[in-house]
């Protein structure tokens, strides 16, 4: 009892720390070093979405015209959610916001918090390169960068968690970019870092720069 009184007049005055959201720019992604399977890659994320335009929030495929062995997730402010798939796209009904949200997308279905939004036929396949959190692969080309926040990104592969990255603040001092560091957890995985400006130390996760 006396123990919890002093931790508690300790935290008296203290504000809480403040949650992180991985922030993105319009010139920065993520490769999540893992291709997405039509079947098998469900994604969630909980985000805050700030596109001047239609960009993709994650995204891999091997063409676009026409559309082939896509997995995607767009969003735009004067236009709908739309869930990239297999061979084609699906717009939603539901119009993207400035407020924080969670998407979940896989095996042909994009729900926002819990609801299904865009759906199409769920088909065995696999994007040929990997998917980039905060951009769209095509085939290797990097485009239609995010802007906004990512405050935590999980990636499951036939149930098996691949990545859990969570925003974290490196060093005690406040700034516009702070460097943030990213975890990729599950057994064929390992703690990593990532920082918002520069290239970083071989071997960790990067946040790139688009061209």
């Amino acid at each position: 009892m006396f123990r919890r009184q002093l931790m508690a007049k300790a935290m008296q005055g203290k504000e809480p720390e403040k949650e992180l959201g991985l922030v993105f720019y319009g010139n920065q992604y993520i490769d999540t070093g893992i291709r997405g399977d039509g079947l098998g890659t469900d994604i969630e994320i909980d985000l805050i979405i700030r596109n001047p335009s239609l960009r993709f929030i994650l995204g891999a495929r091997e063409s676009g015209s026409p559309h082939t062995n896509t997995f995607g997730v767009g969003a735009n402010p004067s236009g709908p959610y739309r869930l990239d798939y297999y061979n084609g796209i699906a717009n939603s009904s539901v119009y993207s916001d400035s407020n924080r949200h969670t998407i979940r997308v896989g095996a042909g279905t994009l729900r926002l918090d819990g609801v299904a939004i865009a759906t199409r036929p769920s088909v065995a396949f696999e994007t040929p390169v990997n998917i980039l959190l905060g951009a769209l692969n095509t085939n290797g080309v990097v485009g239609n960068t995010f802007t906004g926040a990512v405050f935590r990104y999980f990636m499951r592969h036939y149930g098996t968690l691949m990545r859990d990255f969570v925003p974290v603040r490196a060093g005690s001092t406040l700034s516009a970019r702070p460097l943030l560091r990213a975890t990729a957890c599950g057994t064929v995985c390992r703690r990593r870092t990532s920082r918002t400006r520069g290239q970083g130390r071989s071997g960790l996760w990067k946040f790139n720069r688009a061209p």
